[in-house]
């Protein structure tokens, strides 16, 4: 009733201000046309703002004759609002929904199509009841707390059946594993360095030791190694002149070849002289430019 209420009033202020507006335009049309016989307005200004002023009017009539029809409805409403308030007492506290009382309360109900899937599946249905329409009440303090604990229960009994689930695939795991190890929680492996069976600790242990896993690893790097060098004797190095690697022949080959050789014995013979002569150290990319001839003409 009090939702009902709040309508005609906002309907009544909207009147009172469209025909407060009405008659300010009534009273602008008259003083135009005065002012139009008396010589004050020019014509065409005055068709332009009496036509701006009609249609201003116009469209306030059409909304006065709207608000006065809802007023008018909302007025007839109420003979239907006690008559749903007896339909109520009449229906109070009932033990099974007859097909009298449905057809005398509801008018309606608008099922919508459903959102989501499994768990959060949601279907939205608008009940309309009879010389009310739809009402929408709202949840009291209790009823929100209860529906709370009552989704928080319904929580907890999901996660007790996933725990379940759970606990049954893995026990169906063991119990396929040790029947699979004859009988055994972890089958017996073979040390694949010394070849003594042990039982591992877990399902990633390869070795039997520790010390097994560590000289499995060595002869591993050992054969890389030997892989990568091949047929030769000498690690890999990087030649100090050009920085390209190379394969040494003997244990004193710095270079990778006689040119690279030749290039730094001919760098360290001239550091030696300028060295010897007191001159300071000479820069390899500073070559020495040439004179400039002298022209014959001058």
């Amino acid at each position: 009733k009090e939702k009902r209420e709040e309508k005609p009033k906002q309907n009544q202020s909207e009147l009172k201000r469209c025909q407060k507006r009405y008659d300010e335009l009534s009273t602008l049309i008259r003083s135009l046309y005065e002012n139009l016989m008396s010589g004050l307005l020019p014509e065409r200004q005055y068709k332009q703002l009496m036509a701006q002023y009609d249609s201003e009017q116009a469209e306030l009539e059409s909304q006065m004759e709207t608000m006065k029809s809802e007023i008018a409805e909302d007025k007839s409403s109420s003979a239907d609002i006690r008559h749903f308030i007896s339909l109520i007492r009449k229906c109070k506290n009932p033990t099974e929904i007859s097909d009298s009382m449905f057809n005398e309360l509801v008018d309606k109900i608008v099922v919508y199509e459903a959102e989501g899937a499994g768990n959060a599946r949601t279907q939205k249905v608008d009940i309309y009841f009879n010389y009310v329409g739809q009402v929408d009440i709202a949840y009291t303090e209790e009823e929100l707390a209860e529906l709370k604990a009552q989704k928080g229960q319904e929580e907890q009994q999901r996660m007790e059946k996933q725990r379940k689930r759970e606990k049954a695939y893995r026990e169906k795991r063991k119990a396929k594993k040790i029947a699979e190890n004859g009988g055994e929680i972890i089958k017996t492996k073979t040390c694949p360095h010394c070849g003594k069976e042990f039982t591992p600790t877990s399902n990633r242990q390869l070795f039997c030791s520790r010390e097994c896993w560590n000289q499995a690893r060595q002869e591993q790097k050992k054969a890389d190694r030997e892989a990568e060098r091949g047929d030769y004797y000498y690690r890999q190095r990087t030649c100090a002149v050009c920085g390209h690697s190379y394969w040494p022949t003997h244990s004193q080959q710095e270079f990778c070849s006689d040119e690279c050789r030749r290039i730094n014995h001919n760098k360290k013979t001239l550091e030696f002289y300028h060295k010897k002569k007191g001159n300071p150290k000479p820069d390899p990319e500073a070559a020495p430019k040439p004179k400039p001839k002298e022209d014959n003409a001058a």
